[in-house]
């Protein structure tokens, strides 16, 4: 019975339109309606369920189908995936160690736990994991950008731009990969070259929206508040843009608030005049005691 519930929701969720592609833009692709014995399991539509964030439909599947086949490795892996994203970790580190353990070179298996480290926290353990998955299959360039993501993370931002540069070696039209190392160049301080990168990681927009995110990081708001407003310029209905100018905008009047505050109460530190004592209320919002003065 939940067998064919699960086949329902997959038609109606493919003749809805709801597969994407990498650019984000739907299709709706013609998927072979094979749902008996013979098929190999139905692995994809449950990847695909699992992208779209259905992960407990996903979890009950593939508990079903682990009894058919207990010994196949892609099953825990994709429980592992599903476990992660809702933030059940333990349950995750179970399903990939289990994964492994069946397929002690499952390339897959050890990047999944790398990443499970990477959302703990444990950034180390996961560097270990994706060094792990390279050395079983140096071609997944996915594998590089995981390993450089964790390292950035760590703030080692010299090794992560050449993970990213391994990355985009094997896949040179990723514009992910272009645009983390971006960000890797930008923390680095290497503002030029972080530019040339966002160019060709998307459009000029998101290049100067990128920028500012870099500048805001390393502490320069004044130059990220520019860089958000170019972004406006050339894209005025570009919602991130505008929400990072609106923040942005936002900090540095708080910023210039309580420098003034510091100033004046600097000023008047030592035995203020009575009209100085009201001032200095006024500057910590106590109006009723200003008033008194």
């Amino acid at each position: 019975m939940i067998f064919m519930i699960f086949v329902i929701f997959l038609i109606l969720l493919v003749s809805t339109g709801c597969i994407h592609n990498m650019n984000g833009i739907q299709e709706v692709t013609p998927i072979k309606a094979s749902f008996d014995d013979s098929d190999p399991l139905h692995l994809g539509m449950i990847r695909m369920l699992i992208a779209k964030g259905y992960y407990e439909l996903a979890l009950a599947q593939l508990r079903e189908i682990i009894k058919k086949d207990p010994k196949n490795p892609e099953i825990y892996y994709l429980m592992g995936c599903a476990f992660r994203e809702k933030k059940m970790f333990k349950e995750a580190h179970k399903s990939f160690n289990k994964a492994i353990s069946l397929a002690p070179e499952y390339a897959n298996a050890y990047d999944g736990l790398g990443i499970t480290y990477d959302l703990e926290g444990r950034h180390k353990e996961a560097v270990k994991m994706y060094k792990k998955a390279i050395s079983i299959n140096p071609g997944i360039a996915k594998f590089y950008n995981n390993l450089g993501f964790s390292l950035y993370l760590q703030g080692d931002f010299t090794k992560a731009i050449e993970a990213f540069q391994k990355a985009l070696h094997i896949d040179p039209d990723n514009k992910k990969f272009f645009n983390n190392l971006g960000y890797a160049y930008g923390m680095k301080g290497e503002y030029e070259r972080a530019w040339q990168v966002f160019k060709k990681g998307g459009d000029i927009a998101t290049a100067y929206n990128n920028m500012g995110f870099v500048y805001q990081m390393n502490g320069d708001l004044e130059r990220a508040e520019e860089m958000y407003e170019k972004a406006l310029e050339v894209k005025p209905n570009f919602i991130k843009a505008y929400n990072n100018l609106k923040e942005i905008r936002k900090a540095i009047a708080e910023i210039k608030k309580r420098r003034h505050k510091e100033d004046i109460l600097k000023v008047f530190k030592k035995k203020p005049t009575i009209p100085e004592k009201g001032r200095i209320y006024q500057i910590k919002g106590d109006y009723e005691k200003e008033y008194q003065m």
